[in-house]
């Protein structure tokens, strides 16, 4: 995993482990998770219910993000009109569940992937040009309720 990755991560409250995966658990509905992938995936532990937020000017403005999620992002349940087949997971949550955090894991650079911003039950809605890992995590600071 890229380093800047991991920095922010720790500065955000968060543990890392290696983890130390099965062969089994590096494969998700047939495709393999890259290594960097599985890093941040399954080798950071995040604070509970710590939550974090965006400032709105940030021009990727979040509130009430959980990054304790990981789930397959099903093409059947969530259409996407420009994901092309593309293997995606959910990592985290944003506004109570509304906003979905997805990586891809065929990207190009799994150490710094892209994250890309979802709605939940928005319909035939574009991937968009998304951020890289390190950068969304900068922008991320605790919430104060």
């Amino acid at each position: 995993m890229n380093s800047t990755v991991i920095q922010h991560a720790l500065r955000l409250g968060s543990q890392f482990t290696p983890p130390n995966l099965s062969d089994a658990d590096k494969v998700i509905e047939g495709v393999f998770i890259p290594e960097p992938i599985q890093h941040f995936l399954f080798g950071l532990s995040w604070p509970r219910g710590l939550r974090f937020a965006s400032k709105e000017n940030s021009g990727f403005w979040v509130w009430r993000v959980a990054l304790d999620l990981f789930d397959w992002i099903d093409p059947n349940e969530l259409p996407i009109k420009d994901r092309g087949g593309r293997p995606l997971i959910c990592f985290g949550e944003a506004d109570s569940g509304n906003i979905l955090f997805a990586l891809a894991l065929d990207d190009p650079d799994p150490s710094d992937p892209i994250v890309f911003k979802l709605e939940h039950d928005a319909q035939l809605q574009r991937l968009g040009p998304g951020l890289k890992l390190s950068q969304f995590l900068a922008l991320l600071e605790p919430e104060e309720d």
